[in-house]
């Protein structure tokens, strides 16, 4: 019987495991302003991110170097936090009501019945800072159907750290009828940054991925003592 290559050990691994690992999200820590028009005001969102809501002037891009959107200092809401999460920008959104908020979000469509892990991290508003937070939902392009929301993050308790959240969720089955992903302010003006949505593996795809990882490490350390 002839023995499983290391390359081959290596290629069941990649090719078990990969998919999973990506983060879906385009732009995820706001810091891509490729293309866009370099405005100083409220408003203004990121590349690839877009508000949805229709009200008002809409979420709002601060930048540590107030290259673009506004800076940290911007209407006093952020004062106490030393900078964004990671990198130079993040996106705050407002919540003025039950079905009045500035909802901001992106093209992406989820897989019908696949579970995924959404994190983000989050920081309180200073003026307001009163349980502050975001719920991740998905729209129909069209509006035809309703939105679902899909899970709503523990509201951080800090306005001058941030704070880690995530979110385990299943699509629905129908979840291919939404070509959109969302994100809507519960109360106040929340901040978040640096956020990751990953698909979670199926048992079987997952134990092939680790099978093949076992592999390697079983051909790599028989090619050890050979030497």
């Amino acid at each position: 019987m002839k023995s499983i290559s290391l390359y081959t050990s290596l290629l069941l691994a990649t090719t078990a495991i990969p998919a999973f690992a990506v983060n879906l999200i385009t732009n995820p820590s706001f810091e891509d302003i490729s293309g866009l028009e370099i405005v100083l005001d409220q408003g203004y969102l990121p590349t690839n991110w877009t508000n949805i809501s229709g009200i008002g002037q809409g979420a709002d891009t601060y930048s540590l170097d107030g290259t673009y959107g506004l800076s940290m200092g911007g209407f006093g809401h952020f004062t106490e936090v030393a900078g964004p999460a990671d990198g130079n920008r993040f996106v705050a959104g407002g919540y003025f009501g039950e079905g009045v908020s500035e909802d901001f979000g992106q093209q992406l469509s989820l897989s019908s019945g696949t579970s995924y892990v959404l994190s983000a991290y989050l920081v309180l508003d200073y003026l307001y800072a009163s349980g502050d937070t975001f719920k991740f939902f998905i729209r129909d392009d069209d509006q035809v159907l309703p939105d679902v929301v899909l899970g709503v993050f523990t509201p951080p308790e800090s306005s001058t750290m941030w704070e880690f959240r995530t979110i385990e969720f299943t699509a629905p089955l129908n979840a291919d009828q939404y070509e959109w992903i969302g994100f809507r302010p519960d109360v106040a003006y929340p901040g978040i940054d640096n956020l990751s949505l990953v698909a979670v593996p199926e048992p079987a795809t997952a134990a092939l991925g680790m099978a093949g990882l076992a592999l390697v490490y079983v051909m790599a350390n028989r090619s050890r003592k050979r030497e």
